[in-house]
C-alpha cells in the first residue's frame, strides 16, 4: 500500500517531439490525488472459423497517453516552463533594478559664500578664498584645505566630513588656530552656514567640527578613476534606476552609461567597453588603448562611489581592463508568454514519482491549464497533459526543489477595465490548447504526432454583489479587460532588496457570457462565466509575465 503524499515530476524541454531528454532539467511536486490513464485498445481479428465465437484472436493495438492529470502549487520558479508549455514562447527581459542615487551638490558662489577668516596662534587674521564652482562632499573638503593652505604660511590642514554625523572637521597639523565667522573682514559673506557652523568665532584649538549637521544623502554615482598615470578624475552617473544590460552598446542601460560618463570625463580620445555576465553577476571594463585604475576606496570621491552597486570591493589593477572582484545583486528578468500561432507546442519529458522509480513519458504536451486563486487558499494550476511513448521500466532520480514559497491568494489583486475590484472570492482561469495525439504507420503503436488545434480561453469567478457594474456589462454583452497581478511576500533570491517575484495575467477583452445570481439567504454573490477573445489592438488572447531571477529564456 502507498500512502498519498505530495508527489514528485522531473521534466526536460525536448528539441525533437517524442525523443526522452534525459536526465531532468528539473523538479516540481504536484498535489495529489493526480491520475495516468495509458490506454492499449486490442485489435481484434474477426475471420470467419467453424466456432460461433467472433472474436477469437487480438494483438495489442494502439496505445494513448491521454489525460495525464496534476495539480501544482504555484511558485514563481517552478512554474516557468509549465508556462512555456502551456504558450509555447518566452521571451525574457531584464527588468531596471539597479538603482543610483545622485550625490550631494554643495554650491560655492563668487562673494555669497566663499569665505573663511581664520587666526593661527597668535598670528594676525588671514582670508581664505573658496573657488566658486559646484563640488562633492569630498571635492568641498579638498578645496577647503586648498584655500587655507594658500594663505597661511607653513602650516597644514586636514579637512574631512563623517557621512554619520554629517559634520565636517578642520584640522591644524600643528599648533592651534581660530575660524572667525563672527570677527572676520568677510563674515556676510562667510562659509559657515554652507559647512554647519555657526556665526560664531570658534575657539582655538587644533581641531574645529561644525557646530550643526549639513544636509547630506548618501549617494553611489560617482567613479573616480586614473588613465595611463595622470591625474584623477570622477564620471558622475546620472540618477534613475536601469538595467544592467548585456554590455554598453544596450541603449539605456548601466553599461551604457558607465561607458557614456567616463568617456565624457576622461577628456581624451580613450574609449571603453563595458560588458556584464548575468552567470558570473561581474562587469567588465576594457579600454581601447592603454591603462586604468579605478580608485574605489582611495580616489576623492571614494565614500559616494559606485563600488558597490557595479561587484567591486577594492581598488582594480592598473591593466587594459577590470573586472568586478564581487559580485553584483541579481537583475530581476520578466519573462513574457504569448500563445504562438503555430499546431507544434514545446513538448516536455516527463519523469514521474509513482514506484521507487520514476517512469518516464516522452512528447507530453500541455493540452489544458486551469488557474485557480480562491480566498484562505494557494494559487494552483491543475494540468492535463498527452504524450507519444511510456516507458514503465523507470529509473532512479534525486529530486530537488525550488525553495521559492507559492503564491497565495491574499498576494493578489484584480482589475477591471483599469479598476481595482475587491470582490472576487474564487476566480479560475481555463485555457485549452485543444492537443490531439494521432497514430501513423510509423512502426510504433504509440502516437506519431502530436498537435494543438488552437487555443480557447474561459474565465469564471464569483463575485460579491455589492455593486451592478459588471452584471450591467454582461447584460448590455459588453466587453471587460481583466488583469490579475500576484506579487509575492518573498524577495527574488540574491536580488536588491524589495525586487519581488511576481506573475501576471492579462486578458484585454473578456465577455461575460453567463452571470447566475441565485437569492439564497444571506450574502449573494453572482457567479460568471466569461469567453476571453482575441484583442486585434494588442495581437493576443491572454498572456503571462512572470518576474523571477532566472536570466534565460525557459524556451530553450
Amino acid at each position: 500500500m502507498e500512502v498519498g503524499r505530495l508527489r514528485s515530476l522531473g521534466f526536460a524541454r525536448e528539441v525533437t517531439a517524442g525523443t526522452l531528454v534525459t536526465p531532468p532539467t528539473e523538479f516540481v511536486r504536484f498535489i495529489p490525488p493526480d491520475s495516468f490513464y495509458p490506454k492499449i485498445t486490442p485489435l481484434v481479428a474477426k475471420g470467419i472459423g467453424v466456432l460461433p465465437d467472433v472474436n477469437i484472436k487480438q494483438t495489442p493495438g494502439p496505445a494513448t497517453l491521454d489525460g495525464m492529470k496534476m495539480k501544482i502549487e504555484v511558485e514563481a520558479e517552478n512554474i516557468g516552463h509549465i508556462l512555456d508549455a502551456l504558450f509555447g514562447l518566452d521571451t525574457p527581459a531584464e527588468v531596471a533594478s539597479f538603482v543610483v542615487t545622485a550625490h550631494t551638490v554643495f554650491t560655492v558662489t563668487l562673494n555669497t559664500n566663499d569665505w573663511i577668516d581664520f587666526t593661527e596662534d597668535s598670528d594676525p587674521i588671514v582670508h581664505a578664498q573658496i573657488a566658486a564652482g559646484t563640488y562633492t562632499v569630498n571635492e568641498l573638503c579638498a578645496a577647503i584645505k586648498l584655500a587655507m593652505e594658500a594663505v597661511n604660511g607653513s602650516s597644514t590642514y586636514s579637512v574631512t566630513f563623517s557621512t554619520t554625523t554629517k559634520k565636517f572637521t578642520i584640522t591644524k597639523s600643528t599648533g592651534v588656530f581660530v575660524i572667525n565667522w563672527a570677527t572676520g573682514t568677510n563674515t556676510l559673506i562667510s562659509a559657515h552656514t554652507l559647512i554647519g557652523y555657526a556665526a560664531t568665532d570658534t575657539s582655538s584649538a587644533i581641531t574645529h567640527v561644525s557646530t550643526s549637521a549639513v544636509t547630506f544623502a548618501a549617494a553611489n554615482d560617482a567613479i573616480p578613476f586614473t588613465e595611463d598615470a595622470g591625474s584623477e578624475v570622477t564620471a558622475y552617473l546620472t540618477a534613475g534606476t536601469y538595467k544592467m544590460g548585456a554590455d554598453s552598446s544596450v541603449t539605456g542601460s548601466l553599461c551604457k552609461l558607465i561607458k557614456d560618463q567616463m568617456e565624457s570625463a576622461n577628456g581624451t580620445s580613450k574609449t571603453y567597453t563595458v560588458t556584464y555576465s548575468t552567470s558570473t553577476k561581474k562587469l567588465t571594463l576594457t579600454t581601447n588603448t592603454g591603462v586604468f585604475v579605478l580608485r574605489w576606496t582611495t580616489g576623492v570621491n571614494a565614500n559616494i562611489s559606485a563600488m558597490s552597486l557595479l561587484g567591486f570591493s577594492a581598488n582594480s589593477a592598473s591593466a587594459i581592463a577590470a573586472t568586478s572582484d564581487s559580485t553584483t545583486s541579481v537583475p530581476p528578468f520578466s519573462h513574457t508568454y504569448v500563445r504562438q500561432a503555430v499546431t507544434q507546442l514545446p513538448t516536455y519529458s516527463f519523469w514521474l514519482d509513482k514506484k521507487p522509480a520514476y517512469f518516464e513519458i516522452a512528447g507530453c504536451m500541455l493540452g489544458k491549464a486551469d488557474i485557480e486563486l480562491k480566498a484562505k487558499e494557494l494559487v494552483t494550476m491543475d494540468t492535463e497533459w498527452s504524450g507519444l511513448a511510456f516507458d514503465d521500466a523507470g529509473t532512479t532520480q534525486s529530486p530537488t526543489y525550488s525553495s521559492v514559497r507559492p503564491f497565495a491568494f491574499h498576494q493578489a489583486t484584480v482589475t477591471v477595465d483599469g479598476s481595482p475590484v475587491l470582490g472576487y472570492d474564487n476566480l479560475k482561469i481555463s485555457i485549452n490548447n485543444m492537443v490531439k495525439a494521432d497514430h501513423a504507420i510509423s512502426g510504433s503503436q504509440y502516437p506519431a504526432k502530436i498537435y494543438s488545434e488552437g487555443m480557447d480561453v474561459e474565465l469564471s469567478a464569483d463575485l460579491f454583489f455589492e455593486d451592478v457594474t459588471q452584471y450591467a456589462k454582461f447584460i448590455a454583452g459588453t466587453t471587460a479587460s481583466f488583469v490579475i497581478t500576484i506579487t509575492s511576500g518573498d524577495d527574488i533570491s540574491s536580488a536588491a532588496s524589495g525586487q519581488k517575484y511576481s506573475l501576471v495575467l492579462n486578458m484585454p477583452e473578456v465577455v461575460y457570457k453567463q452571470a447566475n445570481l441565485p437569492t439564497p439567504t444571506g450574502v449573494l454573490k453572482c457567479t460568471f462565466a466569461g469567453h476571453v477573445m482575441y484583442d486585434t489592438s494588442t495581437s493576443k488572447t491572454i498572456n503571462a509575465i512572470l518576474t523571477n531571477g532566472v536570466p534565460t529564456t525557459y524556451s530553450a
